[in-house]
């Protein structure tokens, strides 16, 4: 089944339909299953598994950052502790140390603040819904600038409702002006592709 198409017709190019499939990752099955309105159990268990690793990143993020704080905190503590001239001096000037007892903590309310954000795309992945746009793909090339200069990437558009941005490899994996049905679900401001097939 890995060269059909719609309606099971074979598709005008088996070979890059397989590349398309390898690519983004979906098999002929969650294609029908796409095509009949709903994601497939695989394509549900990809989507949870990216929600949970966007959380475990944050857990991770949250846990380093306290432990940060906790020992430049204590070894603040150590310093002031041993060091009469820096005691005398901090005693002397207590903005000095209303400003480091504030900015100690920022770190871990920016990584909680940050955590509440990926709580909620996990929810978006776990509840994600199926939507799909057709048209022809228009392919792009485009260029982001960045401290270290300009990078190079591709956006793909297809119809009205499907813009994602693509690095070279997988923008050459389509064919300008081809006619395109993508199933996608949408996580935030980016598009998951979860199946693709040429339509016309």
């Amino acid at each position: 089944m890995a060269g059909k198409g719609r309606g099971n017709k074979p598709v005008a190019d088996p070979e890059l339909f397989g590349s398309l499939m390898d690519a983004f990752s979906f098999t002929a099955d969650d294609l029908e299953t796409n095509r009949d309105g709903l994601i497939s159990d695989a394509q549900v268990h990809r989507l949870r598994g990216m929600g949970k690793s966007l959380t475990d990143y944050s857990r991770f993020s949250i846990k380093f950052m306290t432990a940060f704080v906790v020992i430049a905190g204590g070894l603040i503590v150590l310093m002031f502790g041993f060091n009469d001239s820096m005691r005398k001096a901090a005693l002397g000037d207590t903005s000095g140390m209303m400003i480091l007892a504030v900015a100690l903590p920022i770190p871990i309310v920016l990584v909680i603040a940050y955590s509440f954000v990926t709580r909620k795309q996990r929810s978006q992945y776990e509840h994600a819904r199926l939507m799909s746009a057709e048209g022809r793909a228009e392919i792009t090339k485009k260029v982001s600038s960045n401290r270290t200069g300009t990078d190079p990437y591709w956006e793909l558009k297809v119809g009205n409702g499907f813009r994602l941005n693509l690095l070279e490899e997988y923008a050459a994996l389509f064919k300008q002006n081809t006619i395109y049905r993508v199933y996608y679900a949408q996580v935030g401001r980016a598009p998951t592709i979860l199946s693709i097939e040429e339509s016309g």
